[in-house]
């Protein structure tokens, strides 16, 4: 459905799968998270990634995503069968920011969380490209979506996670990304991010070939950690 290339500026469908093209064979590391275990400051020990590492994993998600879409210059559209222009600046329609109610939850309750202050925001930003003809009339639509999967209120009472992303966790969301797509005809790019990576449950979900895996023709998916962007069965980073 997607393509990324490196010597095209536009993206066009796959016969048979759907590929998303970095630039580059792998993406250098948004974020490291502590080889050795480390002290919290509460006597804990643990070895995840702590709330700032995965705050600067989370930036840089969110910018590397939004380059390799500015880049691409054009999304296609499969259900009209046109090609949607990626405007430059390109700007999010809408984006949610849940570190916001995290800090309300905190307030309400009370709650002394130390590493509030360094927490990821738990980004959700969606990019509606649409394209029309000269009178008006909508000709093209291509949604972009990328969800940041961090655990907002465990990074900011223990200052890490050392907990991957689980398949109950990206499910949930490529749910409500499913039924919009369906119910509006919309073809959908979905890009997910954990910055302590993904179980292989979820990863078998987004990759596998089974029955049980995610499939939809109107849904695309990749997934993101600290590491770069993962290939997914439809997406792929060459």
């Amino acid at each position: 459905m997607y393509q990324l290339s490196r010597d095209r500026t536009h993206l066009r469908p796959q016969p048979q799968a759907t590929r998303l093209y970095a630039k580059h064979a792998q993406i250098p590391n948004a974020g490291t998270a502590p080889s050795e275990p480390d002290t919290t400051g509460c006597g804990a020990r643990h070895a995840g990634i702590s709330a700032a590492d995965a705050a600067l994993a989370e930036q840089t998600f969110l910018r590397r995503v939004h380059n390799l879409l500015t880049a691409s210059g054009e999304l296609w559209d499969p259900c009209r069968q046109t090609a949607v222009r990626v405007p430059r600046p390109l700007r999010p329609t809408h984006r949610v920011n849940r570190l916001v109610a995290v800090r309300r939850t905190a307030f309400d309750q009370m709650c002394r969380w130390r590493w509030l202050d360094d927490c990821p925001h738990g980004a959700e930003v969606l990019f509606d490209l649409r394209r029309y003809t000269w009178w008006g009339r909508l000709r093209g639509r291509v949604l972009v979506e990328l969800h940041s999967l961090a655990r907002l209120e465990l990074f900011a009472a223990a200052g890490y996670d050392d907990g991957p992303a689980t398949r109950a966790e990206v499910e949930q969301i490529l749910n409500r990304s499913w039924r919009r797509a369906a119910a509006e005809q919309i073809p959908h790019l979905v890009v997910l991010f954990s910055p302590t990576g993904w179980t292989p449950e979820a990863d078998d979900f987004v990759r596998g070939q089974d029955d049980s895996a995610f499939r939809d023709p109107l849904v695309s998916v990749g997934l993101f950690d600290q590491n770069g962007l993962i290939a997914g069965r439809d997406l792929r980073v060459v």
